[in-house]
């Protein structure tokens, strides 16, 4: 569920304030964990935008992050976009039983 509320907070951030034109959503599956990244082509995210308290997309986000062990990092270049990167550890799975 937190990778998918992460997906769609990241969507809606750009529907809201990208001014993109394009929008890629890809799933990493590898190295015990689970990566998604949303990247776009727009107007890019500022790195003082992203510290406002008043951002509460983003800080949701992290928390859901942080609330599994995991991380978010937002990254943006002005004009060429913003990347969203989502990292969930995966539970080792059980050993079997003899």
């Amino acid at each position: 569920m937190t990778v998918y509320r992460v997906c769609q907070e990241s969507l809606t951030n750009v529907t809201r304030h990208a001014k993109a034109t394009q929008v890629d959503v890809q799933l990493f599956l590898g190295g015990g964990e689970l990566t998604l990244e949303v990247s776009d082509n727009g107007r890019g995210a500022r790195s003082e935008d992203l510290r406002k308290p008043s951002s509460f997309g983003v800080i949701g986000m992290r928390e859901r992050a942080r609330g599994h062990g995991g991380t978010l990092e937002v990254s943006g270049v002005e004009s060429l976009g913003t990347t969203v990167m989502l990292a969930i550890p995966l539970p080792e799975p059980a050993a079997a039983a003899p």
